[in-house]
C-alpha cells in the first residue's frame, strides 16, 4: 500500500527548487525556479518536442538525485507519464519604497471594517512574490474569520 505523502522541499543545491509530492496519487509538481534554473530549464525545453522527452529526463533524473539518493523514499521514483511545462517571463510584485508589508497585509485583510469583505493574495502579504505569501495570508485570514 502507498502512504500519502505531501511535503514541501527547498534545495539551494540543485535545478529542482520547490516540490509538492503526493505519492497516492503519484503527483508531484515542481515549480517556482527563478533566474539561472529558469535559463537552465529552458536550454533543455527549446531543444525538445512534446512529449518533452529530453525534459522528462532531465527532470527524473534531477528528482531521483533529490529524494531517492537521499533517502526520503523507499524506491526509486518512477519516471513521468507526462510533463507539462510552463515559462514565463515575469511574474514579480513588490511593494512601493516606503511601503511596509505588515501593515499593507493587516490592512488588506479586511480592507473595509464595517462590512465583512476580505482578501487575500500573495500580491498583498509581507512575503511577495512567492506562494508562500498567499499562504501566509490565508493562514492570517482563517484567524480572524
Amino acid at each position: 500500500m502507498k502512504k500519502k505523502i505531501k511535503f514541501y522541499l527547498t534545495s539551494k543545491n540543485r535545478r529542482i527548487r520547490y516540490s509538492l509530492i503526493n505519492q497516492e496519487k503519484g503527483l508531484v509538481l515542481i515549480s517556482y525556479t527563478d533566474d539561472a534554473d529558469v535559463k537552465y530549464w529552458e536550454k533543455i525545453y527549446k531543444k525538445d518536442k512534446k512529449p518533452y522527452p529530453l525534459l522528462t529526463d532531465e527532470l527524473h533524473k534531477q528528482a531521483n538525485s533529490l529524494f531517492f539518493k537521499n533517502n526520503k523514499m523507499n524506491e526509486e521514483i518512477p519516471k513521468p507519464l507526462i510533463v507539462l511545462p510552463f515559462l514565463w517571463n515575469a511574474g514579480c510584485y513588490a511593494y512601493k519604497k516606503n511601503y511596509y508589508g505588515d501593515d499593507s497585509m493587516q490592512f488588506f485583510l479586511k480592507p473595509y471594517t464595517e462590512s465583512d469583505i476580505y482578501t487575500c493574495n500573495s500580491g498583498y502579504s509581507n512575503q511577495q512574490a512567492w506562494m508562500n505569501g498567499g499562504l501566509k495570508m490565508a493562514n492570517e485570514l482563517l484567524n480572524l474569520i
